[in-house]
């Protein structure tokens, strides 16, 4: 046996390496669990990539890139699975690619106005946050095991800002952005441009403000 052979451990759960060993471990545990949450995210994943045809076997233009599974144990025992680009394969953007996040000052004077004001607070989570927003990155990938037999080897154009690209942070920050400020009404605080605000009336006629607090 190779000594530097390990296998990792999770919750005393072994992640599998590969499609194949999450068959094999469901095989072996008598259940579906690793490759339904495999399933779960290329349905989800699937709004990322754009279908080349059988014949095409590179993009001018675009760099090819490796994609591939991150298996993981969440501390319910719940298996995931994410797809994550290579983007370190690529050269690093001019410009910012990290998403900003509301300043903890800025979120303890939220919380005081709301309580101040006996505002309600909710709390929401984007589901695959970053796939909601176009990619500005030129690159695509080979499809493997995870998209299916009929799938294996095609060419997989990259058209969302799919979590492993440099950019995919700025991406989705931007795209929030725009549907706040232009769909939504709100307009980002000058002092901190993670907190947007938009003037609303409670049902007695008192004016008040509504804020967002950006954490993502």
């Amino acid at each position: 046996m190779n000594r530097h052979h390990r296998i990792s451990y999770k919750f005393g759960i072994p992640p599998p390496s590969s499609v194949t060993d999450a068959e094999r471990l469901d095989k072996l545990n008598g259940n579906t669990l690793w490759m339904d949450a495999l399933q779960k995210e290329m349905e989800a994943v699937w709004i990322a990539f754009e279908i080349q045809d059988a014949e095409v076997k590179h993009l001018p233009g675009y760099k090819k890139i490796p994609g591939h599974i991150i298996w993981d144990v969440k501390v319910d025992f719940m298996r995931k699975a994410r797809y994550v680009a290579g983007g370190h394969h690529t050269d690093p953007p001019k410009v910012m690619t990290y998403s900003s996040v509301v300043s903890r000052e800025s979120m303890r004077i939220a919380l005081f106005l709301a309580a101040l004001n006996d505002l309600g607070v909710c709390l929401t989570n984007i589901g695959n946050a970053y796939l909601t927003a176009q990619t500005t990155e030129r690159c695509y990938v080979v499809a493997g095991d995870e998209f299916g037999p009929e799938l294996k080897g095609r060419i997989l154009k990259i058209v969302r800002a799919l979590y492993g690209l440099k950019s995919a942070g700025a991406s989705f920050h931007a795209h929030l952005a725009s549907i706040l400020w232009h769909i939504m009404g709100f307009t980002p605080c000058l002092v901190d441009p993670d907190v947007w605000m938009c003037p609303a009336t409670k049902p007695d006629g008192t004016p008040y403000y509504e804020y967002v607090c950006v954490l993502c």
